[in-house]
């Protein structure tokens, strides 16, 4: 039985509006749908019973927000086309096209979102429904919200919206492009014995026919058809998304951006979870609508405007699509006293409505409001500050729907989470998104809480957040952007006026600098101590509460027990008079996180926080600990019997030389309690007190690595395996300091080395730092008015100081 020929000419699918003409999608689901269609029974599934061809169109959901804002959400979802495909799920263009025009002729519709999750679709009727998106864009806010994936036509239908955001990371933005493909079967054809005879008028009439040769003229005109669709595609894009040519000619690429690159490439303008989106698209309603009403005496404004494009009817296969233009009204002329007055008292309705919607159950707030004049804005911060004072819940179309502030504590929507603050939580958000591990850090609530209301926030939203409850009237799904960040971050970090701090009064539970402080103190000590630890292996840590020079002495006494003596008189015995000193002293930095970071979101400028202020404050401290350490030609001598010199000092695997650093560790004497050093008359040997305690670390450069190793975990002396036992394996653990033979710090050797006592003994060297604090100390503040931003200041208070010196011995490790 001779194989069936696919005859199918793709795009043209049966019922799927037969199209055949350019299609605007992503390749991989162009190539999917394809398929499908190539596999499929073509026989039976025309045959099967007709369905409409247009579909009716769905009524669009309408989501509450606000104060009494209504977003109708339009979704565009799947294949487009024209007409309703039979092959997948698909979105009807015409019946978008009519949702759209109906929500935006809606009083009660306040805002349009576009809820996009789409591969894109034909050419033919995309340029339509993205004219009728524009046109509604006029008459009031339009958004998209692209759920997982934005491409191609779905992409030239959402960049004619006001702004767009994606719903994660992952989403996939893109796609511009066009596309054709149509199959030349005329080899396949002449293989099975059928040949196609086309009988057209001209040399493009019937191109693409199965079974007949596509020449090259005709190619040229599929190929002309693909280019001329793309221009319009092109300008569509550039004009709505304002990309210079450079910028469009980048994002053209024909594949899809992950929604990080999207925002770089102004393609979308943030990512953000569709309850942020809905919450700030509720916010720009209630500013247009403001905005409309204050200026009511002048020119209509633009979204008032009359729809200049798109106005005729467009003729479909369902009939007639109706435009609905909204008419302009004249101002009144000022010599019409009746027509000021309708107008007057009009405003006058249209305030005491606004007040009573955003007071919502706190009437006598609304009595005093519009007893006394107040304008609605006045109204809503009262209220929403009166809300947050004392719990009563009031109509606020700023607050996130995840959000509710009242009675000291925060609560996620309806569920409660005791003892939870919002700075805790959104702290702890912070660090997730930063990819960082908090288990560890904050309680279990905490995690939880910040994952549930607070996943995937980024700088913008916490600032917002912060700003909103201190009183900036704007909503959690607002972007800071140039215009605004200066009043966002005076409002977040003192207050709206500028001069209360809210938080202060009780008014905010959140702490702008407290959140970026804390998150800023754990990045950088995780900063801090990824720097070299090696100090704490020799050092003794000690603290002062303040920055005066301290008087440490060291242990050198006759405080020896004496035996009692007849008479029962116990002799008393002598401190040492023998000091050294000690001193904090501070070391700061300054870091400002750019209005640029801030507006594009970056919390990698965290990571600088991590890397310019933790790393950097352990760097300083290695230096002067260091420097101090290495330094040290008057602290180790022979006067002071804690230093040898000669060549066979040197460290070498026989062992010899650490055994005469050993031996003179263990002769090592302290003065007498008045600091003299007395001697044997016969031996010449200092007489005194011995420190006690034995060595155990092996402090040597990079370049005696080895050697010390060797002499560590070797059970045998010697570069081979011998029958000398190693007395000294597991004693003296090796500790290497690449600083020691570092030609930047004075008295630097690459043969020295050290045998040292455990530091909780007896340290060569003691680090003091101010109040006991070990790491640094990041804050936060706005920057000053010159300087647009957030600045960290990054400060360590210690000092570094030679101490006990019997605590070890060194070697010069030469002659």
């Amino acid at each position: 039985m001779r194989p069936e020929l696919n005859t199918l000419t793709v795009p043209t699918f049966p019922r799927a509006t037969d199209y055949a003409g350019v299609w605007a999608i992503e390749p991989s689901a162009g190539a999917a749908l394809w398929s499908l269609a190539q596999r499929m029974d073509l026989a039976a599934h025309v045959s099967a019973a007709e369905s409409p061809k247009l579909a009716a169109a769905e009524p669009y959901q309408t989501v509450k927000a606000g104060a009494g804002q209504q977003i109708a959400v339009i979704p565009i979802a799947g294949a487009l086309m024209k007409a309703q495909g039979s092959m997948s799920s698909a979105t009807s263009t015409v019946a978008a096209r009519r949702a759209v025009r109906k929500a935006a002729a809606d009083p009660d519709v306040s805002a349009i979102l576009l809820h996009v999750d789409s591969p894109g679709g034909t050419v033919s009727g995309t340029a339509d429904l993205a004219a009728d998106v524009k046109a509604a864009s006029k008459q009031k806010p339009v958004w998209a919200f692209a759920e997982d994936l934005c491409a191609s036509a779905a992409y030239w239908i959402a960049s004619q919206a006001d702004q767009i955001f994606a719903n994660t990371a992952t989403a996939m933005i893109g796609s511009i492009g066009t596309l054709a493909v149509v199959y030349d079967l005329s080899g396949a054809a002449e293989q099975q014995g059928i040949k196609a005879l086309v009988f057209g008028t001209g040399p493009i009439k019937g191109a693409g026919t199965p079974g007949a040769p596509v020449t090259e003229e005709q190619q040229a005109y599929f190929r002309d058809l693909v280019e001329g669709s793309q221009k319009s595609f092109d300008a569509a894009v550039q004009k709505s998304r304002a990309l210079t040519d450079k910028q469009l000619a980048a994002a053209k690429t024909g594949g899809v951006f992950g929604a990080p690159e999207a925002l770089e490439r102004k393609l979308i303008d943030g990512i953000q979870s569709f309850d942020q989106t809905v919450a700030g698209l509720a916010a720009e309603a209630r500013r247009a609508n403001r905005s409309s009403t204050t200026r009511a005496t002048g020119p209509i404004p633009d979204r008032s405007a009359a729809v200049e494009e798109n106005v005729v009817p467009t003729q479909t296969a369902a009939g007639t699509v109706p435009t609905v233009v909204v008419a302009q009204v004249p101002a009144p002329s000022a010599n019409d006293p009746i027509a000021l007055m309708r107008q007057q008292a009009a405003a006058e309705v249209e305030r005491i409505s606004g007040i009573n919607r955003v007071c919502g159950t706190n009437t006598t707030l609304a009595a005093q409001a519009i007893r006394e004049g107040w304008a609605v804005e006045r109204a809503e911060l009262s209220a929403l500050r009166a809300s947050l004072a004392s719990g009563v819940s009031a109509a606020n179309p700023h607050a996130g729907p995840a959000l509710n502030f009242g009675r000291g504590r925060w609560r996620m929507g309806a569920e409660a989470a005791p003892g939870v603050s919002a700075s805790e939580a959104l702290e702890a958000a912070l660090r997730m998104t930063l990819g960082r591990n908090v288990d560890r850090d904050y309680r279990a609530e905490v995690c939880q809480a910040a994952h549930e209301s607070f996943r995937n926030f980024g700088l913008q939203q916490v600032l917002m957040l912060a700003a909103i409850q201190n009183g900036y009237p704007g909503s959690p799904g607002e972007r800071v952007t140039g215009s605004n960040l200066r009043a966002v971050l005076k409002a977040a970090f003192t207050g709206s006026d500028g001069s209360v701090d809210l938080r202060a009064a009780g008014v905010s539970n959140i702490s702008m600098s407290g959140i970026l402080g804390n998150v800023a103190n754990k990045e950088l000590l995780s900063g801090y101590v990824e720097e070299d630890m090696t100090w704490k292996e020799i050092a003794a840590v000690k603290s002062v509460s303040n920055f005066q020079q301290v008087t440490s002495y060291r242990m050198l006494d006759d405080m020896e027990y004496e035996e009692l003596g007849p008479d029962g008189k116990i002799k008393h015995g002598t401190a040492g008079q023998e000091s050294y000193t000690r001193q904090a002293r501070t070391y700061a930095k300054m870091f400002t996180l750019a209005r640029t970071d801030i507006i594009n979101d970056d919390l990698g400028a965290f990571d600088d926080i991590r890397t310019r202020l933790g790393r950097g404050s352990s760097k300083k401290f290695n230096k002067i600990f260091w420097a101090k350490f290495i330094n040290n030609a008057t602290f180790f001598t022979a006067g002071r019997t804690n230093y040898i010199s000669g060549s066979t000092t040197n460290l070498g695997t026989d062992g010899v030389g650490l055994g005469l650093g050993v031996q003179a560790f263990r002769k090592m004497k302290s003065p007498s309690a008045d600091g003299t050093k007395a001697v044997n008359a016969d031996t010449q040997n200092p007489v005194g007190s011995a420190p006690g305690g034995r060595p155990e670390i092996l402090l040597v450069p990079p370049e005696l690595e080895g050697i010390a190793e060797v002499l560590y975990r070797n059970q045998n002396l010697g570069a081979v395996a011998s029958n000398t036992a190693n007395i000294y394996a597991n004693k003296y653990r090796p500790v290497v300091a690449w600083q020691l033979s570092d030609p930047a710090y004075t008295g630097y050797s690459a043969t020295a080395w050290h045998l040292l006592n455990n530091p909780a003994y007896l340290a060569a060297v003691v680090v003091s730092f101010l109040n006991g604090n070990m790491s640094p100390t990041v804050e936060s503040a706005d920057a000053d008015f010159d300087e647009l931003g957030v600045r960290f200041r990054g400060v360590h208070d210690f000092g570094c100081d030679q101490a006990e010196y019997l605590a070890g011995v060194k070697s010069k490790g030469a002659a």
